[in-house]
């Protein structure tokens, strides 16, 4: 049975209980409440009686004398004799003094004391006919009760099963809307989107299933990515090797250290290759390891540029490190290696694009929230065509240059993803002849 089904029956089932549980409740109460009024009525009767009887016995000089006379004669002329049923008149001794209609049954009549000047002087027994009243008068409401509560059911059953149909509706669209989603997931369409406009838990699962999609999708695209990458990377070198091995095989070439060093190193550039490749590949999918601490930026630039001074020197590229200005830059919660790596790859493609005499410069900015670094080259710049896509895995501007001296496209990439994954952000400006700035911002504070 379907959701929306059980939801309606399950709302038509509950005002049924409910009706049922009131009508039950509503007529132990009534009953209740009628034979308590039933008896009020006798022992009001009772009451009046052994008044009347009281006096009789005072004025009649503390004599039961006549009194079956004087019983009878008001049991007569009483406006209410329609309701006198039976009645027994004792002495404190037990005897019977008057008695009208039959012999009074336990428990049907009232017995109350005749007491005069605090002495009791006889009991009376007495039975009406306001039982067979009440009882028609009880027959009357119980009926309509019954009626009214049926009727009752029955109207406010079609209510809930309105409201239960348009309830149904509104809470099963969003599950029918993720049924269909799924089943195109299944499909393999992992771009499908969950449109729920709600705040409640719908909404939150609609916003959870969008997020889980798109990192499968995210996830999907970098597999095959990764599969066509290295297929198309892996060809050349493993061409190369292939062909040193068959010399080496058909004897042509001899099995000497200058004829393993190229497949050597071919061997070394597609280890190197397939560790970047996986690394970009986790940055893409949100599951790069990162073990972050407490860092001095300015320190951690500081050394890198160090570093690559010799190399820059014997290019005749001036490279220097520079502090925009003198705010004090708090430690950053960042993965000094990841971010080493960033960095190393940016001063290296910077290098690589500039001629001698050129200068590249390094520069460390705080702002309110986050750390700016720029380096800034002064290249031959990009071009405004190539500029959206530079970030691309294996995208080279200068398609003219081999992988061998041009590099694998993979440095900016890596980047990329190593400062998202911080929560950070990488930007470039560029002019071709003029030169090119990268700019990497990561806030304070940022432990994510």
């Amino acid at each position: 049975m379907k959701f929306r089904n059980k939801l309606i029956l399950s709302l038509i089932i509950l005002i049924v209980f409910l009706g049922s549980a009131y009508y039950a409740i509503t007529y132990l109460y009534t009953q209740q409440m009628l034979q308590s009024y039933a008896r009020n009525i006798r022992q009001v009767s009772a009451e009046q009686w052994s008044s009347q009887l009281s006096y009789y016995y005072q004025e009649n000089g503390s004599s039961w004398y006549g009194v079956d006379s004087f019983v009878h004669f008001l049991a007569n002329q009483s406006r209410d004799q329609d309701r006198l049923d039976n009645l027994i008149l004792r002495d404190v001794d037990g005897e019977i003094l008057s008695q009208v209609g039959s012999e009074i049954h336990q428990g049907e009549a009232i017995t109350v004391a005749i007491v005069v000047n605090n002495k009791r002087v006889g009991m009376l027994q007495l039975s009406n006919k306001i039982s067979n009243r009440l009882e028609i008068m009880q027959q009357t409401v119980f009926h309509s009760m019954t009626m009214g509560t049926f009727i009752g059911m029955i109207i406010t059953s079609l209510i809930a099963l309105l409201v239960g149909v348009w309830l149904s509706r509104l809470i099963t669209n969003p599950l029918q809307s993720m049924i269909h989603s799924m089943k195109k997931i299944k499909d393999g369409d992992l771009q499908v989107k969950m449109s729920i406009d709600t705040d409640d838990e719908f909404g939150k699962v609609g916003e959870t299933f969008n997020l889980m999609t798109d990192r499968l999708y995210r996830t999907e695209q970098a597999r095959s990515h990764l599969v066509a990458d290295v297929a198309h990377e892996l060809r050349t070198p493993l061409t190369i090797i292939q062909g040193q091995m068959e010399l080496i095989q058909q004897g042509i070439k001899k099995a000497e250290p200058e004829t393993l060093l190229p497949i050597q190193d071919e061997v070394a550039r597609l280890i190197h290759l397939v560790q970047d490749l996986h690394q970009l590949s986790l940055a893409e999918v949100g599951q790069l390891p990162l073990k972050k601490m407490e860092t001095d930026m300015e320190s951690l630039l500081v050394n890198i540029v160090n570093m690559y001074e010799l190399e820059a020197s014997e290019r005749g590229i001036a490279l220097h490190y520079q502090r925009i200005d003198n705010n004090q830059i708090p430690t950053l919660f960042i993965d000094p290696h990841r971010i080493t790596q960033v960095f190393v790859n940016l001063i290296t493609n910077a290098l690589s694009h500039t001629s001698s005499k050129g200068k590249v410069v390094v520069q460390l900015e705080a702002q309110e929230d986050a750390v700016l670094v720029h380096i800034k080259d002064s290249g031959s710049g990009i071009s405004a065509e190539h500029i959206p896509f530079i970030f691309d895995r294996f995208y080279r501007a200068d398609q003219d240059r081999s992988r061998e001296h041009g590099g694998m496209g993979l440095g900016l990439a890596i980047a990329k993803e190593y400062v998202e994954a911080h929560h950070g952000e990488i930007k470039v400006k560029s002019e071709a002849g003029v030169g090119t700035t990268f700019t990497v911002s990561m806030k304070y504070g940022e432990k994510n």
